[in-house]
Formats: structure tokens, sequence, C-alpha cells
């Protein structure tokens, strides 16, 4: 069984319930999760198969939305459970960080809850590997940077050495020596030339 839901004219999480279970006549049940903020479906259709959410992308209208994934009961945390399907909060109140992972061991450790106190320290484990990761590409980057810089620095001072060559310069001697290797410059290229023109009678 297939149950088409409208959820254009739903603005809030309540329009969202109001509107699945309108839809489905009840069959499927949507309410808030007793833990955290997803949206919960319980199917008591009695059928065969697996409750699933999909968008409709022959609406008519093209829109490209993504609807399940949005209300979280598509990709990484969803969870079926016999006729229940249980979706993620895509919206969490508290950021999911490392300060927050902190209080979240704070909290469990004060409550003495072994489970919480696991799970926590495996995101703080988890936030110890992603520092780790970003000091590493921070510090490939900052050695990039370093690099150019004295690249740049080089460039800069060969620069200005040719500046400061060509202001000191003597332009008599320059012309001079100038004068000379054109002079010497001639003389190659004529003998070339008449080693060139030889034949085997200037030989003979």
């Amino acid at each position: 069984t297939a149950y088409n839901v409208d959820l254009s004219s739903a603005t809030t999480v309540n329009d969202v319930i109001t509107v699945i279970n309108a839809a489905t006549a009840g069959t499927v049940t949507a309410s808030l999760a007793t833990t955290g903020n997803g949206i919960t479906l319980t199917d008591s259709s009695g059928g065969g198969g697996s409750l699933s959410i999909t968008t409709r992308s022959d609406d008519g209208f093209g829109n490209g939305y993504f609807v399940a994934e949005e209300l979280g009961f598509s990709g990484a945390g969803a969870t079926t459970t016999g006729t229940t399907l249980t979706g993620v909060n895509v919206n969490p109140a508290v950021p999911d960080g490392v300060f927050s992972h902190l209080m979240e061991l704070r909290d469990a450790l004060l409550a003495a809850d072994r489970t919480a106190i696991g799970e926590a320290a495996n995101k703080l484990k988890a936030d110890e590997t992603t520092l780790i990761n970003l000091h590493g590409k921070l510090g490939a980057q900052v050695q990039a940077m370093e690099q150019r810089q004295f690249r740049l620095e080089d460039n800069i001072l060969a620069v200005e050495t040719l500046r400061s060559d060509l202001r000191d310069i003597d332009f008599a001697e320059a012309v001079t020596r100038y004068e000379n290797l054109f002079t010497a410059l001639q003389a190659n290229l004529m003998s070339a030339a008449q080693i060139n023109s030889l034949s085997l009678l200037d030989f003979l």
C-alpha cells in the first residue's frame, strides 16, 4: 500500500504530523520520537514488506525537493524496527561539536550512566581524530604558504639586484664592452662564412 502525502501546506513539524495522519487515515501514524527530536512512523496496516519513505518525482512540478532526507527518514541515522520507522533530527538545537560532547560526558559522569559515558567518549575520540586531521591540513597549508613567501622574497631580491646593477652601471664601459663583443662576433661570423665557402678546388 502506498500513500501520497502533500506537505505543501505544512509550515511546522506538527503540521507535517497532522498531514501524514490525515493522508493515511491513521493506518500509518506519525508522532514525535520519545528519544530525541525525530519523527516516528508506525505502520498498522499489517501487510508484508518494510515501511519506506520516498520523494515523488512525478508530481508534475519537478521541484527536485528531497523531502524524505529533509524530514530525516532517509540516510544515516534513520532506523526501522519492526513496523516503526524512526527518523533523525535534521535540525538539532545543540550543535554537534566537541563542546557539546564534553557537556554530554559531564552529564553522563554526574548521572553515573556507563552507556552515555561510553557514547560521549567515542564522540570525543572522533573529535580528536578530526582535530588531528585538521591540524595536519593546516600545517601543510602553512608550509606551502611559507614556501611561496620564500620564493617571492627571492624574486624581490633578484629584481632589486638587477635594478641596482642597472642604476650603478658605467655606461662608457658598457658601450666599450658592447663594441668589443660586437666586433668579435662579426669576426667570428666572417671566419665561419669563409670556412663554409671553401671547396675541393681551394686545396688543389
